[in-house]
């Protein structure tokens, strides 16, 4: 796994490893099977029960979007 510097530290066991790579679809998908109904929205205005609707295409766009950050 990568540390935030981007080198190999397999050999540091001190150090805390964090992974870099963006989410997989399906890690989104079960995150946002996870959001709960009734919340408020956030600062997009996007309530989870519309997040949930078509979670396969939300996950898609979201995908896409973590990507390129």
């Amino acid at each position: 796994m990568r540390n935030v510097a981007g080198e190999d530290n397999s050999e540091n066991e001190n150090e805390i490893e964090v992974n870099l790579d963006p989410p997989t679809k399906t890690e989104i998908q079960l995150a946002l099977s996870q959001l709960e109904n009734g919340k408020a929205a956030g600062l997009d205005n996007i309530y989870p029960e519309v997040l949930k609707v078509y979670t396969e295409i939300t996950a898609e766009m979201l995908y896409a979007l973590l990507e390129k950050i």
